[in-house]
């Protein structure tokens, strides 16, 4: 489903056309619809959206949000938050992520570690740059044009429709539906987490 396919077919489930969701030249249908995907990426951590990135941390550190690559010497990416590091691009060695709260824990240890503060990336007890490969949950952008879509989309699309169904209400006044579609998107939102969990492997494989 493309992002125009699912703006119609939520127009017409809303029984309204897409031209009557423009108020003042913002689109709430398409914000809608976008702020749907967002609240599935906040809310899981999806299978699908695992991706493979590289980092060069000058100086000890970086920002993922900015200084991810989807490859060396690829182009930027956008991050939701980083898994697990590697100096290797076969994942073959693994190199310490610590947060301020895995410290107080377990304390810093010997050797060279990451700690994460944010989307602050810094290299400790080593003073050179660093190679990292790192698997980290990807950011999906916002829909934009007509023919853009995602994942959500296009295997969860009930899903993404009927959350923005349940949005757009508030904006049509249209209270008396608001109770009856909770209880749809609630089963629909069921189907999402079996859909994700079905792509989980027993040993744990990364999806890439």
């Amino acid at each position: 489903m493309t992002f125009l396919e699912a703006q119609q077919y939520t127009a017409a489930m809303l029984g309204r056309d897409t031209t009557e969701f423009t108020l003042n030249g913002f689109n709430v249908l398409a914000k809608a619809l976008n702020n749907a995907c967002e609240r599935a990426q906040r809310l899981v951590d999806f299978e699908y959206n695992k991706r493979l990135g590289y980092m060069e941390l000058f100086q000890g550190t970086a920002d993922f949000e900015t200084d991810m690559r989807t490859s060396k010497g690829g182009s930027a990416t956008t991050v939701k938050k980083i898994i697990s590091l590697y100096a290797d691009e076969d994942l073959m060695s693994a190199f310490p992520l610590r947060t301020e709260s895995d410290l107080e824990r377990l304390g810093c240890g010997g050797g060279a570690y990451v700690l994460m503060l944010g989307p602050t990336l810094k290299v400790m007890n080593i003073s050179n740059a660093v190679e990292l490969y790192a698997v980290y949950q990807h950011k999906l952008p916002a829909l934009a044009t007509d023919g853009s879509t995602n994942f959500l989309l296009l295997h969860c699309g009930d899903y993404i429709v009927f959350q923005a169904m349940f949005e757009l209400q508030h904006y049509m006044k249209e209270d008396d539906r608001i109770q009856l579609s909770a209880g749809i998107l609630r089963d629909k939102w069921d189907s999402v987490l079996a859909w994700n969990s079905s792509l989980e492997s027993e040993q744990d494989l990364t999806l890439v």
